[in-house]
């Protein structure tokens, strides 16, 4: 009846076909560099907070030691190595070495130097920063 009709769905080439897989193959390319963005970021994030845990640690070791090196009741200073674990809390996992060098005599004062070295570790990564502190005797 129609011989037009017939003839014409023959000669026709699909082009839809090709240019679907063709953005199907672009969108999972996109879709696979988003999920390794996402997952490098949240990886970067976990190694900041475990960076930022490893200077609190360093700076909690540093105020305990100025505590023992300046005690409230007026004691005597004591300089030597202080050696902190953190068990419980946000500094879980972390320990701190904090060494003592002095007293050193300048202008009728004595001179301490404090190092603090801290180590926080959270499954398989490790984070670790130095504070160094100098304190003067009243």
């Amino acid at each position: 009846m129609f011989p037009e009709r017939g003839r014409t769905i023959r000669c026709q080439r699909g082009l839809s076909l090709p240019a679907m897989l063709v953005i199907i193959v672009i969108l999972g390319i996109v879709s696979a560099g988003l999920v390794r963005l996402t997952a490098t970021s949240q990886v970067a994030v976990g190694y900041e907070i475990l960076s930022l845990r490893a200077w609190e640690a360093a700076e909690a070791g540093g105020q305990n030691a100025m505590a023992q090196l300046f005690p409230l009741n007026g004691g005597g200073a004591v300089c030597g190595t202080l050696n902190l674990t953190f068990g419980a809390g946000n500094l879980n996992g972390c320990t701190v070495t904090v060494s003592c060098a002095g007293p050193v005599s300048f202008d009728n004062h004595d001179m301490y130097t404090l190092t603090s070295t801290a180590s926080c570790v959270a499954s398989e990564a490790v984070a670790s920063r130095t504070l160094k502190i100098g304190a003067r005797s009243p």
